[in-house]
């Protein structure tokens, strides 16, 4: 049951909850969250953002949970990039300084995994936000009128007890 609760809230975000532009940069920042191992710096201050300013939180929980499994799965290719940029000579008077910065010591940028997934990020962020903007549009445009014309949407939404649910879930009773 829970499940459909959840497939509901992420169509009812989808339809009308916010611009695609909020949608799309909510799912563009938690997936940069999620694509990122543990708690560094970088990752508190996208979450930050993310409650801070007008951005989708639910795509952004949504962006995350979809990069978590991403990062999993391509836990070696990311390992691989951060290494490289990592021991790349041209760079390495920059990496001693900011190594002794304890600021920048909280960012964890010298953990090869970390390096990796936030490079991975920067390379994919616009795209990933292009994608996911038109993807909303689309989604409204195209697949949500069909949606709606479905025999089985307009019983469920015609029923007494989907207007009494209707009226109960503006209380916030749970």
């Amino acid at each position: 049951m829970i499940w459909l609760k959840i497939v509901g809230t992420f169509i009812k975000v989808l339809k009308d909850a916010a611009t695609p532009n909020q949608i799309a940069a909510g799912f563009t920042v938690g997936f940069a969250v999620g694509l990122t191992p543990g708690w560094p710096l970088q990752s508190l201050v996208l979450v930050f953002l993310l409650l801070l300013f007008n951005i989708n939180l639910s795509m952004g929980i949504a962006g995350g949970l979809l990069a978590s499994v991403i990062s999993w799965l391509l836990d070696a290719p990311l390992d691989a990039l951060g290494a490289w940029a990592l021991t790349n000579q041209g760079f390495q008077g920059l990496y001693t300084t900011l190594y002794n910065n304890p600021f920048w010591m909280l960012t964890r940028f010298n953990n090869t995994l970390v390096m990796g997934s936030l490079l991975a990020w920067l390379i994919m962020a616009l795209p990933l936000f292009i994608l996911t903007r038109v993807g909303v549009v689309q989604f409204r445009v195209r697949l949500l009128p069909t949606f709606e014309k479905l025999k089985i949407v307009q019983l469920v939404t015609g029923s007494k007890l989907y207007g009494w649910y209707k009226t109960a879930s503006q209380y916030r009773f749970w």
